[in-house]
């Protein structure tokens, strides 16, 4: 696409004390698409406002060139800064500041800081945290009632204009300094604020773009630094990385990270200018996307900023957007803001507060700004005081580096931290009964219950017990634990990495615009903590690793990240644990994946499956006594338990029927869901053979592979039998019609079988046998009849006779030595419809 731009003013570099100003656009265009503006757009030049299809942004000239290569027609505007220079009066001493009517030159902005210290030496201390690109101070006033000391109290944070050309906030924040400082002794609520809290105020964080122009005017002041950055896009974002801007960090930045590191605010707010709006977190993310654990608390926070306002102004102030509030990234995205860094690194409470249309507004307007906002600044700071808050100590009442976190609520870093010094926390958060966990690397985790009221602080102590953090883990050292489930490809063991030992969980590789995914459902059985360590190799902001409890973002990484631990509590019932990995459509760089390792979680209940075998054998219909719990196997001898409690050793029986087949222990882990165990069970079968109540002697009886006779008392002992349901037996006595059938082997049992003596129904002569022998029959009907010679193994050794006989007496002849019947002793097997007969004889020569 062609491209125009139709220039309005022309921008030229000027020296100013030696240093080379860097060219800066202002600029619209149209873009009605709003994702692309969410994407490409801001990712390329630095968004100031969307109004409708029209998009307002400035840009260095890289930047520029880079936008324009994209196909855009722009139209330059004059810059903001340059709309009001008629307007504009310079205060060149600190008395012509009295009336708070003008802009101080950056010579009176250092007098005015430092007088503050000299007239208040014990309410306020004055700090430079860093110099400037052009070496002008960075300036921050810390207003306390015992400001040499650091007190167990609530840091809160004002800073304004890093936008260098958005200066009422500079002006609003020197004139509240002042407030607070000579009204200590004459106001109760300015009193209040100042011995409860540690107040550090920040005026200009960009006072090189402030004083563009030079130190004696903020004419012409710019956005950006001195080096043509715009410090709103150069911070780490939770979402893009560490440096979204693709820039190195500015001094300016820099100075804000260290200064941050340094202390723990609770609560924070940033000023700047060219809309009327408190905009609220996320910046990166879009409301659809990702809303911040505590959006109901800031949507609170700033409905009562701008409905404080309305009481002392006119109603056309803060009257846009969401009646005056709005999600950032649904205003539209921003990468790298100071906002969303001092929330996700930080862990505070910051908002933007965009508190005048006019970037460089009138000297004569400031008044009246003020008055517009006087309370709500006062009262903003008041939310600091509100929550709930204490210590995290050991038992022997030293203070710990701890994480507080919010049970059911809390994610990405929206929990708090200690001060390691001191043990010392705050919550902000509004009214509501909560569960709250505190947790510290070798110790166990406490979890208590508190009831917040309006506008109220509660007391939550927290003393915790020496104690491994948590009490399973899995360090891929063996398996990969068979829990876990993986999509668009499996996530395996490898030694390419570890943060302990020699082997972690890798993602599988995976192609563009592609995720894999490896999940874990678990039922917690009591509050505790879940941690990992990760490394991610992978192009940065493009390529993520993600983790989500219950589908909730909990944090995500990109680039080139070190071996890291994530730490966090998991509530006691049922989540879900997900681990992915996501690229985008093109690119890759590194490993392009992710690693996990030492993985730590509660412990927890979960579904197991447990297979019993005896003799190695699956039977259906078994009972399975686990601990207090009974299942009957199915036909693979399986039983499955749901929420059984995990990292347990269980008793275990077996059962068929009322007799105990076996019992002994299982240990199942977490990791594992299917169990195998195995018994050894045989026991002694007695068989007691008798006919009308007589033992009978020398019976013959066929069972497990033997034979055996039975002995005076009609008894025969099997030893070692296997367990089974059915096994068969035969027993045989010549004049008696034998049995057959099948017993249930499942303990040492006595088998009663009685015989019947048969009827003098067969004659077999001569016996002995030597030739020609003849088998009489006589049947009481008709019938089919089998008559066979078997040896004493129960083995056909011949087939004499098997058909139909239709008389009732049947005579069968047979020769021995046509037979080649070998001498021995054999039986004449006779069976027919009303009897069975087995009839003893011996063969000889």
């Amino acid at each position: 696409m062609p491209y125009k731009i139709i220039f309005y003013i022309l921008f030229s570099t000027i020296a100013l004390s030696g240093y080379s100003q860097v060219v800066e656009y202002y600029f619209k265009f149209i873009e009605p698409n709003r994702n692309k503006i969410n994407t490409i757009v801001t990712q390329t030049i630095s968004i100031d406002n969307v109004k409708g299809d029209t998009v307002y942004a400035y840009a260095n000239q890289q930047e520029l060139d880079a936008f324009l290569k994209l196909g855009y027609k722009i139209e330059v505007l004059p810059h903001p800064s340059s709309l009001s220079a008629k307007a504009i009066v310079m205060a060149t001493t600190i008395e012509e500041m009295a009336g708070w009517d003008r802009y101080p030159t950056y010579e009176v902005y250092r007098a005015m800081m430092k007088k503050f210290e000299t007239d208040y030496p014990t309410l306020c201390k004055l700090d430079s945290i860093e110099t400037t690109v052009q070496g002008r101070k960075l300036y921050i006033l810390k207003i306390s009632d015992n400001v040499e000391s650091n007190e167990p109290e609530p840091e809160v944070f004002y800073t304004s204009t890093m936008h260098g050309d958005e200066t009422t906030g500079y002006i609003l924040l020197l004139r509240l300094i002042d407030y607070l400082l000579s009204n200590y002794n004459a106001l109760p609520q300015v009193k209040e604020l100042v011995d409860n809290l540690q107040i550090y105020i920040n005026p200009n964080a960009n006072p090189d773009g402030t004083y563009y122009g030079g130190n004696s005017t903020v004419v012409n002041a710019r956005r950006s630094n001195a080096n043509g950055i715009d410090i709103n896009r150069n911070f780490p974002d939770p979402r893009a990385g560490q440096h979204p801007d693709n820039n190195q960090w500015q001094p300016e930045t820099q100075a804000m990270m260290d200064f941050a590191a340094q202390h723990h605010f609770v609560l924070s707010a940033n000023f700047h200018g060219g809309a009327e709006v408190v905009n609220y977190p996320w910046d990166t993310w879009t409301s659809t996307q990702e809303k911040h654990p505590d959006n109901d608390w800031y949507i609170g926070i700033s409905r009562a900023y701008v409905d404080t306002v309305r009481k002392y102004s006119p109603s056309t102030y803060m009257d846009g957007f969401d009646n005056g509030i709005t999600n950032g990234g649904d205003w539209y995205v921003v990468t790298g803001g100071r906002q969303d860094y001092m929330n996700y690194y930080h862990r505070c409470r910051e908002i933007t507060i965009e508190i005048s249309n006019t970037k460089l507004l009138g000297s004569e307007l400031l008044p009246t700004l003020w008055n517009y906002n006087r309370a709500s600044l006062i009262n903003y700071l008041k939310n600091a005081l509100y929550g709930f808050g204490g210590t995290v100590k050991n038992t022997s009442n030293e203070p710990l580096g701890a994480e507080v976190v919010v049970l059911n609520r809390d994610r990405l870093n929206s929990s708090v931290k200690t001060n390691p010094a001191s043990g010392q926390f705050f919550r902000i958060i509004e009214p509501g009964t909560y569960q709250v966990a505190a947790l510290a690397n070798g110790y166990k985790p406490s979890i208590k219950t508190v009831t917040i009221a309006a506008n109220e602080f509660e007391p939550l102590n927290f003393t915790l017990e020496p104690g491994e953090s948590a009490p399973v883990s899995e360090s891929f050292e063996q398996v990969v634990p068979e829990r876990f489930t993986f999509t668009n490809g499996n996530w395996l063991r490898t030694n390419l990495a570890a943060n302990s030992g020699t082997y972690s969980l890798k993602s599988p590789a995976i192609g563009d615009s592609q995720s894999t995914t490896c999940a874990l459902d678990v039922d917690i059985r009591e509050a505790g903590i879940i941690s990992f360590y990760f490394k991610v190799s992978s192009e940065a902001k493009y390529d993520f690793f993600m983790f989500y409890i219950d589908d909730k973002l909990q944090g995500l990484w990109s680039g080139d990240i070190t071996w890291t631990k994530y730490t966090s509590i998991l509530d006691k019932g049922a989540h879900q644990l997900k681990w992915i990995y996501i690229k985008d459509g093109a690119g890759n760089a590194g490993s392009d994946c992710v690693y996990i390792d030492d993985f730590v979680l509660p412990k927890c209940n979960s579904q197991v499956a447990l297979t019993t075998k005896i003799n190695s054998t699956a039977f259906e219909n078994l009972n399975i006594v686990l601990g207090d719990s009974t299942k009957i196997t199915d036909a693979n001898g399986k039983v499955t338990f749901q929420k059984y409690p995990l990292d347990t050793i269980v008793n275990l029986k077996v059962y068929s029927e009322n007799n105990l087949i076996g019992n002994g222990v299982v240990e199942f882990k977490w990791q594992q869901v299917n169990y195998l165990s195995n018994f050894d069970a045989h026991f002694s079968a007695t068989f007691e053979v008798n006919s009308k109540g007589n033992p009978i002697q020398n019976a013959t009886i066929n069972f497990n592979g033997e034979q055996k006779q039975t002995d005076q008392d009609g008894k025969c002992v099997f030893s070692n039998v296997p367990f089974g349901i059915q096994q068969a037996y035969s027993v045989t006595k010549d004049g008696y019609n034998p049995a057959s059938g099948t017993v249930r082997i499942a303990s040492d049992t006595l088998y009663s079988i009685t015989l019947n003596q048969f009827e003098q129904l067969i004659n077999v002569y001569p016996n002995p046998i030597s030739s020609t022998f003849w088998i009489d029959v006589v049947m009481k009907e008709q019938s089919n009849l089998d008559i066979r010679l078997i040896d004493l193994t129960g083995k056909t050794v011949a087939q004499l006779y098997s058909g139909f006989v239709s008389q009732k007496s049947f005579t069968l002849t047979g020769d021995s030595k046509a037979m080649n019947i070998q001498p021995g002793i054999y039986i004449f097997a006779i069976d027919c419809k009303h009897f069975t007969a087995r009839k003893k004889v011996v063969f000889i020569h």
